[in-house]
């Protein structure tokens, strides 16, 4: 089964990019923690209700990068600035 959750641009080395393959990370973690609760009869229903919480971020962080793929070449400018301020 394919995952939907995935973009082409997630797999390129940004900035941008590496914040969703985080979201995604702690989305399977926070999966499987209630998977494991749930069949060793323990009740954390917070994760669940974290699980859902950081989907919906995930889910509105993704469509707003496609919307808007500038983002996706932003480093070098990232970087300048910080370099900068230093």
């Amino acid at each position: 089964m394919k995952d939907i959750r995935n973009r082409d641009w997630m797999h390129v080395d940004t900035k941008v990019s590496k914040i969703l393959r985080l979201l995604l990370d702690a989305e399977n973690e926070l999966m499987d923690l209630d998977d494991y609760q749930l069949w060793n009869g323990q009740e954390y229903s917070a994760f669940e209700d974290f699980y859902n919480q950081l989907s919906d971020l995930r889910e509105r962080y993704t469509k707003y990068i496609d919307e808007h793929k500038e983002l996706l070449t932003m480093d070098d400018k990232i970087n300048q600035y910080f370099n900068e301020r230093d």
